[in-house]
């Protein structure tokens, strides 16, 4: 049965089966596993997995193995999403002349937008590992190692003890990274035309002026935009807005300034405790913050009006938490489990109806 919905409807085919899965779930299909049989051997590097990270394209996915202190490397079918184990880097390994860097305790990973380097969290060693990525194999290449207290000749590196997240800008020109450890979000410059190395910029840190919201920093991510920094605080229960400059002439680009603060039974709902993880939606319009402790997921309302001035901010909107009573969706996938063929029936008949009711409001 396809299209045979009223225009309002008709932006999807369905199909009816009563064995199909509901949009938007999930149906298992194989596992990578540490020590699992490879053509490469044993697979290696997944021990105390942290995180993935898909490139551009999705032809190559990556994953950091904190015990392991490793890079590992998959490449992805299109057609079935099915993984082919390519390897491993591992802290301390020789490749090539360089001896690998910033693995230790591997946790955050992000893949430039251009898709030409990965970073990673090396939490263990308080640094960020920058490897050069192969657009064609997937394979990456050990290039540097920012640690903390490296001196630079834009200043020292400051606030990366124990850098557990980082992400990228969406035009690739400058890396975030939050540590727990010092409360703070550390802004780097990067250089793509210099195999993505890394320059340090600022440090923002909790309880500095007006900054709050930052203790126990757990995860980063930059509005599609490029506009704004979000931040988790996990003992803060928080959620910190950074404003970003944009302005590529400025002195000041890639600098962030605080902008707002929303804490567990304040202003951010009554579940952000235990704040760890934020996802923001791909058009902006949304964000989602997940809390360790409440078991939870909060929606967010981000203010995406460029003139406003609350652009930016975000407006607490609801929240699921294990063990709540799930209220029963009124929507088609349950009419069709409810009424069966019958009810898309009726849809057909009423369509010319409702498209009259429409056009005429």
């Amino acid at each position: 049965v396809a299209d045979i919905f009223p225009p309002a409807l008709r932006n999807v085919s369905w199909t009816c089966n009563s064995e199909a899965p509901a949009l938007g779930t999930l149906t298992f299909l194989e596992e990578q596993r540490q020590g699992g049989t490879t053509d490469l051997g044993p697979l290696a590097g997944l021990t105390g997995t942290r995180d993935l990270a898909m490139a551009p394209g999705g032809s190559f996915l990556y994953a950091t193995g904190f015990a392991d202190g490793a890079l590992s490397t998959f490449s992805r079918a299109a057609a079935d999403g099915a993984l082919t184990y390519l390897g491993d880097l591992v802290d301390g390994a020789t490749q090539g002349f360089l001896t690998v860097d910033g693995l230790a305790g591997a946790s955050g990973l992000t893949v430039s937008p251009d898709g030409l380097n990965i970073y990673v969290a090396g939490e263990s060693e308080d640094k960020v590992g920058v490897f050069t990525r192969s657009l064609a194999t997937g394979q990456p290449t050990f290039v540097a190692a920012v640690a903390e207290g490296d001196v630079q000749t834009s200043g020292t590196v400051d606030g990366l003890d124990e850098a557990v997240d980082l992400a990228l800008s969406p035009d690739g020109k400058h890396l975030y990274v939050v540590s727990p450890t010092e409360d703070a979000v550390v802004v780097f410059a990067r250089d793509a035309s210099l195999s993505g190395l890394l320059a340090w910029v600022e440090v923002k840190k909790d309880g500095i002026g007006p900054i709050d919201g930052l203790d126990g920093a757990s995860s980063v991510r930059v509005s599609p935009d490029g506009n704004h920094v979000y931040v988790t605080g996990t003992v803060d229960d928080a959620v910190a807005v950074f404003r970003r400059e944009t302005n590529s002439v400025s002195a000041n680009f890639g600098k962030l300034t605080f902008l707002q603060v929303l804490k567990d039974g304040v202003d951010g709902g009554s579940f952000l405790d235990g704040a760890s993880g934020i996802e923001l939606a791909p058009d902006g319009a949304f964000a989602y913050v997940a809390a360790a402790t409440d078991d939870a997921v909060s929606v967010f309302a981000r203010n995406t009006t460029a003139s406003s001035a609350d652009f930016g901010k975000l407006t607490f909107l609801s929240e699921r938490h294990e063990g709540e009573a799930l209220r029963q969706a009124t929507d088609a996938r349950t009419a069709v489990e409810q009424g069966g063929l019958g009810w898309l029936e009726q849809q057909r008949e009423r369509a010319p109806q409702r498209d009259a009711e429409a056009e005429h409001g």
